[in-house]
């Protein structure tokens, strides 16, 4: 993304050469594809919003809602659920997708210190968020992160890493 220009960009890799800038909302973070490389989730950090992207005409074509400051992203293998790490709001949105138009937010979950990446295992049971910033202790405690799991089929939180002097 570019996000001083507010643009996904599309780079040819073989010539090295960008292709296209395609207009999407404030600070564009983060890019989730979907399984047939048509469609490109971007999240808005700026707008609290994803743009929806279709590959094949070059435009945003819908808007999906999210929290506050979304940044990472990981879409379901099925294209059904998108999970966006909302860094300023310290949760997790869960999206469905099913129906961009009316593409809406089902669930909004508890996650770590300012989550900031998101994955999703290859079959589709687990999302991992990472946080960006360590959780605050008192010295002489080490500072800790923390890495959320994520039961991505029924949307709740299974278990929290704790990772030491990770930050």
């Amino acid at each position: 993304t570019a996000q001083d220009a507010d643009a996904l960009l599309e780079i040819d890799p073989v010539r090295g050469r960008l292709i296209r800038e395609i207009p999407v909302g404030r600070r564009p973070n983060s890019v989730a594809l979907d399984a047939g490389c048509t469609r490109a989730y971007v999240s808005n950090q700026n707008d609290d919003s994803i743009s929806v992207v279709d590959l094949d005409r070059g435009a945003a074509v819908a808007t999906l809602p999210s929290g506050s400051g979304p940044a990472g992203l990981a879409l379901s293998p099925d294209g059904t659920r998108l999970f966006v790490a909302n860094s300023h709001g310290g949760d997790i949105s869960v999206v469905h997708v099913m129906d961009v138009a009316g593409g809406a937010e089902h669930a909004r979950l508890a996650g770590p210190s300012y989550p900031y990446g998101a994955a999703i295992s290859p079959d589709g049971a687990r999302v991992m968020i990472a946080s960006q910033l360590a959780q605050p202790t008192r010295a002489p405690d080490p500072p800790w992160s923390e890495v959320t799991v994520i039961d991505a089929r029924r949307g709740r939180v299974e278990a929290r890493i704790a990772l030491p002097n990770a930050h």
